[in-house]
């Protein structure tokens, strides 16, 4: 799945667009509704950093391969939505985490929608251990555009309302717009590159999570790991593109950053960002 984009095209999906509602087909009987998917993976060694532990991008790519299964499930897969002439991206996404599982472990991942605001789609994550214990949570918004235009439908009429679990949250908070914030000095200076770009031609989204770890000091790396971070994905960059990313510490404040991914090209903001850093010594692991 990529991140959201606008490049420069409109967005805003009119009421009385035919287009933007879908009907459900393949309607499943209450016994075939799996309200919460549930899947287990066990962390690879290429899933795991220096120390030997899982990456939070890892979880992001478990975490979201399990919203791909269930999207298929509920009749909302990839091939489904082509077939409609739309896709999914990723709008904004909120994770917690507390604690890094070593490589080699087993993790179990669930998820499911918790309903529709506006124009997103609502799903929560929460992954633990083969014992029950807690390793991340997290909460993401979710937009359906349109391929040619790439204006959002509405995700109202494309949801059987059978798998909503509008009571059960893993935060105490959904992902929030990020403001924008004053821009420093240029922290790094990257070209998209063949291995950024996903299947719809676009920069996948855990990409842009990778740059900004990548982009932050070591120092702070080999001490800290990320106990929390939030991003708003804005705009689509493709293959060629020359970025910029800028990380400022929020009231000089060491373990807090704000973080800007802007294309060198005009400025546009490609994605907004909030990292909350935790020394590695106060996990346990």
């Amino acid at each position: 799945m990529h991140a959201a984009g606008q490049a420069g095209k409109n967005w805003q999906c009119l009421a009385d667009d035919d287009r933007c509602a879908m009907p459900m087909e393949n309607q499943m009987s209450d016994t075939e509704i799996i309200r919460i998917w549930r899947d287990s993976y066990r962390i690879n060694w290429y899933d795991a950093g220096a120390d030997g532990r899982v990456t939070l991008t890892a979880l992001c790519r478990f975490m979201q391969e399990s919203a791909w299964r269930h999207a298929k499930h509920m009749n909302l897969g990839f091939s489904h939505l082509a077939e409609n002439d739309v896709f999914w991206v990723l709008s904004r996404i909120l994770i917690r985490v507390h604690r890094y599982p070593m490589w080699d472990r087993e993790i179990a991942v669930e998820t499911w929608p918790t309903g529709v605001d506006r124009l997103f789609a609502m799903r929560d994550f929460h992954v633990s251990d083969t014992e029950g214990n807690s390793i991340c949570s997290a909460s993401s918004a979710w937009l359906v555009l349109d391929i040619e235009t790439h204006r959002p439908r509405r995700i109202a009429p494309l949801i059987d309302e059978r798998f909503l679990m509008r009571d059960r949250h893993a935060l105490d908070r959904k992902p929030e717009k990020i403001l924008e914030n004053r821009l420093g000095e240029t922290t790094c200076r990257r070209n998209v590159l063949y291995s950024d770009i996903d299947i719809h031609s676009h920069v996948n989204n855990v990409k842009y999570m990778e740059w900004i770890f990548d982009s932050m000091p070591i120092e702070l790396i080999e001490s800290h790991e990320p106990e929390e971070i939030e991003i708003n994905f804005l705009s689509e960059s493709s293959h060629g593109d020359e970025v910029l990313l800028y990380n400022e510490p929020v009231s000089g404040n060491s373990t807090v950053f704000v973080h800007t991914i802007t294309r060198e090209n005009g400025g546009t903001a490609l994605c907004r960002a909030r990292s909350v850093w935790k020394s590695r010594d106060g996990y346990s692991h």
